[in-house]
């Protein structure tokens, strides 16, 4: 079989690339989704304090895909789903050699698996795993009893959220509780001004909601926009940006047509400007437990509602509005409480003091540095 597939960013910003990688770090995908965007940030951070991580993505690349990666940071193609699980491990055991790392971190339930078989084909190489997702639900025997076979291969199991935590050890995992993290210097508070609002005529009159997200079924857009349209009803000037790929773009661009408060963007290069730019972050997904979307958000001091599956409240504390899924009257009465600028401005400031005090990258990665850095 031939070598895994190399690509770098072009990009001449930021640290130059490292000779040799100290931790493989394996996605799905990557993009805007919110799993993807907290590797890409312990990657960021990690070169930028001289470290070599890299990334590994595990399923079928696109272009827009590599977009997202830091800076100079080189990102590997392994077509696992084309190789199988054992060629495809075999193959990161051979792409960690080469490239000097010491160990791998896996990001979800799928990469645990090929990280774990990797692990276990690879002597010397650690594992650690970030369980981002929870537990499937629907395991027969054989499934659950090698999940629970690849959990035991880990070195460290570390869960972004006391919900997950608790959930992946009813399994029987020991599991240690860290809580999901951002760059506080990247992400900050404080308003830019925005050629995109200037040019669609968006003025600081108009309160601007954003939604950065994966395009998935998961995601209740449908909710977002209810509680809009009724917001609209009663007369507040508001508009809405979308920003995200995915198999459900197509229908939110075909219901935008004709909707001149209504926007949807395939993506953002830039991220924390994208925050300084919108008044209020929307978040409506009821399966992720960690809206990684969120935590950006309150670094960058800005006011959120978001749906509440059950548990956020114990990731967030005060420091947005939580709502019920399902319910656009609520949704939009914690959109519109926001629509007084002095309401936003207390919202954002004690998002901002939660995210120092518990969601700060440098305390998770100084966590994780003997895990995974040796």
């Amino acid at each position: 079989m031939g070598p895994v597939m190399t690509r770098s960013s072009t990009s001449t910003a930021g640290p130059s690339p490292l000779a040799a990688a100290r931790a493989l770090h394996l996605l799905d995908h990557m993009g805007v989704g919110g799993i993807a965007r907290s590797a890409i940030e312990l990657v960021r951070h990690a070169r930028m304090d001289g470290m070599g991580d890299e990334i590994v993505l595990a399923g079928r690349p696109l272009d827009v895909d590599v977009d997202f990666a830091a800076p100079a940071t080189p990102v590997h193609f392994l077509p696992a789903l084309d190789l199988g699980e054992r060629a495809a491990a075999q193959r990161l055991v051979d792409l960690a050699a080469s490239r000097g790392a010491r160990s791998l971190h896996t990001h979800s339930t799928a990469t645990l698996r090929l990280g774990a078989r990797a692990r276990r084909a690879g002597a010397g190489l650690a594992l650690l795993a970030t369980l981002n997702e929870a537990p499937p639900t629907e395991l027969g025997f054989v499934a659950r009893r090698a999940l629970r076979r690849d959990l035991r291969s880990a070195d460290r199991l570390i869960a972004p959220s006391p919900e997950l935590a608790e959930a992946w050890s009813r399994l029987g995992a020991e599991v240690e509780l860290r809580l999901a993290a951002v760059d506080l210097g990247r992400f900050r508070p404080g308003a830019q001004p925005s050629a995109w609002r200037s040019s669609r005529g968006i003025g600081p009159q108009t309160l601007l909601v954003g939604c950065l997200l994966r395009a998935t079924d998961d995601k209740d857009t449908g909710l977002v926009l209810d509680a809009i349209a009724e917001l609209r009803e009663r007369g507040l000037d508001v508009a809405v940006q979308f920003v995200g790929d995915g198999p459900q773009r197509a229908a939110l661009v075909e219901r935008a047509r004709g909707l001149h408060w209504m926007h949807v963007r395939r993506r953002v290069l830039d991220v924390p400007s994208w925050y300084a730019m919108v008044d209020v972050v929307a978040f409506a997904c009821e399966a992720e437990l960690v809206p990684f979307a969120l935590i950006e958000a309150m670094a960058s001091g800005r006011a959120a509602v978001a749906v509440d599956p059950g548990g956020l409240r114990g990731l967030v504390g005060e420091a947005a509005h939580l709502v019920a899924p399902g319910n656009p009257s609520a949704y939009a009465e914690a959109l519109g409480a926001l629509a007084e600028p002095e309401v936003r401005s207390r919202l954002g400031r004690a998002a901002r003091q939660r995210a120092i005090e518990f969601h700060d990258l440098s305390s998770l990665r100084a966590a994780l540095a003997p895990a995974y850095h040796g």
